[in-house]
C-alpha cells in the first residue's frame, strides 16, 4: 500500500516451493526509518530487517503456506504494511508404475500406468521404452506392443507443471 514521505511496503517471494524448503522474501520500504517482516504468529523470519528500505531474506525451511507481513515505519512513525503468501507444493512423488500384464506375449499390447503425487497436482509424463511401438508417450498411461514376449522395461519421468518439479523412475514387467 501508500505510505507517507514516499514509504511505499513492498513484500515479494520466490514460490511456490517444495516442502522443506526455504523462501527468499524481497522487500522494498522506501524511505523507512525500520522495516519487519513477521508470520501470522509474529514470529520474524530472522529478526527486524536491514537496512530498512529492502533487500533479500531466506526464511526457515517451510512446511506449509505461510503469510508473511512487511511493515515499514517512517521517521514519523507512520507504517505502512504489505503481504506475500509463500505456497508450499508436497515433494513430487512417483508412488507407482505398473503394467497390465505380469508376462506380455509376443505382439500384444502392454498398458503401464503411473500413480503420482505431491507437488501442484498438474503433471506432464514422459514414458520410453526401447523395444515397444510406439517408444513413447506422454499421458499418466501408455499403451505399446512388444514384437516378442517377455519381460519388459519403461522409463517414466514426470514434470510438474506448476512447480517444475520432476522425478524419474524404471518400470519392470515380468
Amino acid at each position: 500500500g501508500l505510505g507517507t514521505c514516499g514509504m511505499t511496503a513492498i513484500l515479494t517471494d520466490n514460490g511456490p516451493v517444495v516442502s522443506g524448503s526455504t523462501a527468499k522474501l524481497t522487500w522494498s520500504c522506501g524511505v523507512a526509518a525500520s522495516s519487519k517482516i513477521t508470520n501470522a504468529s509474529g514470529a520474524t523470519p530472522n529478526g527486524t530487517v536491514s537496512p530498512p528500505a529492502g533487500g533479500t531474506i531466506s526464511t526457515s525451511a517451510l512446511m506449509t503456506d505461510t503469510t508473511y507481513t512487511l511493515t515499514c515505519t517512517d521517521f514519523g512513525g507512520k507504517t505502512d504494511t504489505d503481504t506475500t503468501t509463500v505456497r508450499v507444493d508436497k515433494k513430487l512423488v512417483i508412488n507407482s508404475c505398473t503394467p497390465s500384464v505380469t508376462s506380455v506375449p509376443a505382439n500384444t499390447n502392454m498398458t503401464w500406468s503411473a500413480n503420482v503425487s505431491g507437488g501442484s497436482g498438474s503433471y506432464g509424463y514422459t514414458w520410453a521404452s526401447a523395444d515397444g511401438t510406439p517408444a513413447g508417450a506422454t499421458s499418466a498411461s501408455y499403451v505399446t506392443k512388444y514384437a516378442s514376449g517377455g519381460a519388459k522395461t519403461a522409463t517414466l519421468k514426470v514434470i510438474d507443471l506448476g512447480d517444475g518439479q520432476s522425478a524419474s523412475t524404471n518400470c519392470t514387467g515380468d
